[in-house]
């Protein structure tokens, strides 16, 4: 069997069920920067989250293939140079439910006032605010991909109306009504009252969203963001948010993670913050496992791999 290579932080969580999903497997473990750079170049396969350039003293002469264990390729793109003509696969696909659960549930909690519920609570007061469904409301899914397509199908099956902004192509996926290019982006945010982003960061998407974009939005409309920190200037966002161009949002990822101590967002009254976990499913070490001995299988034979990646474009 070829060489291959785990780099990651929580080895011991991918090792074993790598090992059971391909028995024989021949397996090196980098948990550090040495490890890596010791064992790479005579690795033929790379599994990986991100690669850091001084990881990479060297474009690897036996290195083929990179099985990302994510589905953001942004961890690899400050190595890209030395990565030369290997083929990169992500794990997309595998994060899409749970996820999806996520962004329901966020949207539910912001409609619904949840923060200030909970507030209430803690301080033992009895105030009852009608609140209307998701059911009628617009939805904007921002690059639906495997992940924004299951958003947007459950979104549908809420009784939401979802519309869809991508960087090509404009097929709906089931549930969506409409899809748009990116160009257009300013023209469906004024429809949305919720906005969801689940694009890849690249050049392009960087501070997709910012000052512009807000004022654009309602009043009225909700923020989710599950995809990157980057793809929102956080200095606009707290702007819009302390002047109530929009009326709230819900973040999963930021620019700076964790978020400095001192960063307003923390404290805003309706701003939901968690610690980039959306797509922290339980067995997801099982789910890359069972990816990663599928598109071994088609190495092997010569097969096309599963969820190739452009690097160029950032996903």
């Amino acid at each position: 069997m070829p060489p291959v290579l785990l780099f990651h932080p929580r080895v011991e969580e991918f090792t074993g069920p790598l090992r059971a999903a391909v028995p024989g497997l021949e397996l090196q473990v980098a948990g550090d920067l040495s490890s890596l750079r010791r064992h790479l170049p005579e690795a033929e396969i790379l599994l990986c989250t991100e690669l850091p350039p001084e990881g990479v003293e060297r474009t690897p002469e036996r290195l083929r293939w990179i099985q990302l264990c994510s589905a953001g390729v942004d961890g690899l793109l400050p190595a890209r140079d030395r990565i030369g003509n290997v083929v990169v696969t992500n794990a997309r696909g595998i994060h899409a439910g749970l996820m999806a659960d996520y962004a329901l549930a966020v949207m539910v909690m912001l409609q619904w006032d949840f923060p200030g519920l909970l507030r209430d609570q803690a301080e033992r007061r009895w105030r009852r605010d009608p609140k209307s469904p998701l059911a009628g409301k617009t939805l904007g899914v921002i690059g639906p991909g495997s992940i924004g397509a299951e958003i947007g199908r459950r979104a549908h099956e809420f009784g939401m109306n979802v519309l869809g902004v991508r960087r090509s192509g404009l097929d709906c996926p089931p549930g969506f009504l409409r899809m748009y290019r990116y160009e257009r982006l300013d023209e469906v945010l004024p429809e949305c009252d919720f906005v969801c982003i689940t694009a890849p960061e690249t050049p392009e998407t960087r501070h997709m969203f910012g000052e512009k974009q807000f004022r654009t939005m309602k009043r009225t409309a909700f923020l989710l963001n599950i995809s990157r920190g980057g793809l929102v200037d956080e200095a606009a966002l707290i702007a819009a948010l302390q002047e109530g161009l929009i009326a709230g949002a819900g973040l999963d990822v930021l620019e700076k993670e964790p978020p400095d101590p001192s960063n307003p967002l923390w404290t805003m009254p309706n701003v939901i913050i968690t610690p980039h976990i959306s797509g922290m499913t339980e067995g997801y070490a099982e789910r890359v496992a069972s990816l990663f001995a599928e598109n071994f299988k088609r190495y092997l034979s010569g097969q096309p791999l599963r969820n190739v990646v452009d690097l160029e474009r950032g996903y």
